[in-house]
């Protein structure tokens, strides 16, 4: 039997060579580590492993950077904080978001790629309130840092 075998630092992805979309090998996920692919013809002789023999290979880019957010807008309505941005760039998969309020507590909170707005709760009407925003890009990557602080009236 000969299985082919798209290989990456740290990823593998088989593919069958019978039935339907035999012979096609595809690029192991929509983004990897950036960096050579290898397809490796791997043999078996009675079900036992005998040789892999490289067949080909390509270099893969890295996933596309993600931007800080643009346009980071803190506004108050009581003891309510309304913080809105936009996308910047490269759509993201999410949105890392650490708060500070004035008493010095700090949250941090995950929010989806498509959201654009959060509401911040504080304690006290006027407290004041900081945001770091960061974008989150495909496998994980935080990208640069956008910022507002509303000050206490």
């Amino acid at each position: 039997m000969i299985e082919a075998v798209v290989k990456a630092l740290m990823d593998e992805q088989q593919v069958g060579l019978d039935g339907p979309g035999a012979g096609v090998v595809e690029d192991p996920g929509p983004y990897g580590i950036a960096g050579e692919r290898k397809t490796v013809a791997e043999f078996e002789e009675a079900g036992l492993p005998r040789v892999d023999k490289v067949v080909g290979s390509y270099g893969a880019p890295a996933p596309p950077a993600v931007q800080a957010p643009t346009n980071v807008r803190l506004s108050r309505d009581g003891t309510t904080a309304n913080l809105s941005w936009a996308q910047g760039g490269v759509a993201p998969t999410g949105y890392d978001l650490l708060v500070t309020t004035g008493d010095g507590a700090t949250t941090e909170t995950f929010l989806p790629g498509t959201a654009r707005s959060e509401e911040i709760t504080t304690d006290l009407p006027n407290e004041s309130v900081g945001v770091r925003i960061r974008a989150i890009g495909p496998n994980d990557v935080l990208g640069p840092t956008a910022r507002d602080v509303l000050t206490s009236a």
